[in-house]
């Protein structure tokens, strides 16, 4: 946990934390590694309807089929669908849902605030990951958690880190992706993933 290793990203080598291993074992079993993008990919909106709804947002979609669709197919079935706690939108409770590539709950940044629920546990990493940068700026970016008490916020982290803030979910803010691989995958001496 904590390392970098590197991953073909459309035919190009990008850096990813080793962010927990056996991740939600209670949903996943074991072996499952939380794999987070060093640095965000681009700015989206979180949803581009207004609502801050997760399982329906415009972000959500993108992640599992555009971002996704950049890995190789050997990355892709390594990488496989990994179930996660998330909030279904404007109401407390949580439910669960399983997808290629989501984003980091508040919760697993180390983060609890009142407007916001429960998603899973802290990562043993969390102070680590928390700052993000994107084409070498710190900036913000958006969790998957969306506020409990208004139904077109989403939660953030600020580019200074040290505390969460709040989004209209269809303003754009910076995205950082993560999945999980199999505990049983291979790094070569340099930390590249071996994809056969």
């Amino acid at each position: 946990e904590g390392t970098l290793i590197k991953i073909q990203e459309n035919g190009a080598p990008v850096e990813f934390y080793v962010a927990k291993q056996d991740y939600e074992e209670a949903l996943n079993g074991n072996g499952r590694v939380l794999c987070v993008r060093k640095d965000c990919y681009n700015q989206q909106a979180w949803n581009t309807g207004d609502r801050a709804e997760w399982a329906t947002s415009t972000l959500l979609t993108w992640l599992t089929t555009g971002y996704y669709g950049l890995f190789s197919n050997a990355v892709r079935q390594l990488i496989g669908t990994t179930a996660y706690y998330y909030t279904p939108g404007y109401e407390i409770e949580v439910s669960t849902r399983s997808d290629s590539v989501f984003l980091l709950s508040l919760t697993e940044y180390g983060f609890s605030v009142d407007n916001a629920n429960v998603e899973g546990s802290p990562l043993p990493i969390a102070s680590v990951i928390r700052p993000s940068y994107l084409n070498g700026n710190l900036t913000s970016h958006w969790t998957r958690s969306p506020r409990t008490d208004v139904n077109y916020m989403s939660f953030l982290l600020v580019d200074n880190w040290s505390s969460p803030s709040t989004s209209n979910c269809t303003l754009l803010q910076s995205v950082r992706p993560c999945f999980t691989l199999p505990s049983t995958a291979l790094v070569d001496q340099d930390l590249n993933l071996i994809e056969t």
